[in-house]
């Protein structure tokens, strides 16, 4: 098979680094859902002036990039295209002047509005986050590029924003970490972050490689179609899940971990559990590669938008 849609996918990967301000900051231990919030509701001041009650314009960015919705398809189905990466620990308290990391990916078509989402990032630092609503100075913003260094592209003290950041297509990600010359016959996936993998509806613990291949493949042909212009795929895909069954789950030292969030617009709180942990496979592998490797930096599985879902592979020849 081959997917030339990978040229045409794009992604571009981000720091922003904050001080704590006077008061300390005071967060839960899973940050996901906290910072989401606030972006949303930060990201609803600065880029939606859609008259209140009437809905939202189809220019507007806001809904675009918070509430992505097409015609006739209601918006909680469809991805969005960002992704945040809140601390992966579980500290509750930060004390003033301490750093607090929050990486963040674009995808596709919001990679034009990085301005505009830095904006947001600042103006949320402002209004403070987390118990007592604390402020956080954002004080600078970094890309990232495929071997993990980091170019600053957005300092405190100057108002400009760079616009020579790293922007890769799925292509370029694939090729920059696969070794062609090697046949890859066994992995281990990290699951870093709690990872909701869905099968015949029912949440699952048993990771099979090709029920987490079938989360890879709907999540990143779903950001091409919906944040690329892209067409539906037509590949297909019965034939390629049908062979991923034959690749072994020969080891599975996975958990469920539980946590819960607030729905402001359920008015209910919500349990958002998934697998932690990491699962190895076995069998020839090399047609999955690439969707694995670009799966590292989609994540997969729902609430990916939360920091949910986040993988990292280890490949064996």
């Amino acid at each position: 098979m081959s997917f030339t849609f990978f040229n045409e996918f794009k992604v571009a990967r981000f720091y922003a680094m904050y001080s704590v301000g006077e008061e300390g900051l005071y967060l839960p231990a899973y940050k996901g859902s906290t910072f989401r919030g606030v972006f949303g509701m930060a990201l609803k001041e600065v880029a939606c002036n859609c008259p209140k009650g009437s809905g939202h314009e189809p220019y507007c960015i806001y809904a675009y990039l918070f509430e992505t919705a097409l015609s006739n398809t209601e918006a909680n189905h469809l991805p969005r295209p960002f992704i945040l990466e809140p601390p992966n620990n579980e500290e509750e308290y930060y004390p003033p002047g301490e750093r607090i990391w929050l990486g963040f990916t674009l995808l596709g078509g919001a990679i034009q509005y990085l301005p505009i989402i830095i904006y947001t990032l600042k103006l949320l630092g402002e209004k403070g986050f987390g118990k007592g609503k604390h402020s956080a100075k954002l004080v600078q913003v970094f890309s990232l590029n495929l071997s993990g260094s980091m170019e600053s592209i957005y300092k405190i003290d100057s108002p400009t924003i760079c616009n020579h950041f790293s922007i890769y297509t799925g292509s370029e990600i694939i090729e920059h970490f696969l070794n062609k010359n090697h046949k890859i016959n066994q992995c281990t996936l990290h699951f870093v972050t709690p990872t909701r993998l869905k099968y015949n509806g029912q949440y699952t613990d048993y990771p099979e490689f090709h029920i987490v291949l079938r989360s890879i493949v709907r999540r990143i042909t779903s950001l091409y179609y919906v944040h690329h212009n892209g067409e539906k795929q037509s590949e297909n895909w019965a034939l390629l899940f049908e062979t991923a069954e034959n690749i072994k789950l020969i080891k599975s030292a996975v958990r469920w971990y539980d946590w819960e969030r607030y729905s402001n617009r359920q008015h209910q709180r919500m349990k958002m559990g998934g697998i932690v942990g990491q699962a190895t496979y076995v069998g020839d592998l090399q047609l999955f590669i690439p969707w694995l490797i670009l799966g590292e930096y989609v994540n997969l599985g729902k609430n990916a938008t939360f920091g949910l879902g986040k993988i990292k592979i280890i490949l064996k020849h």
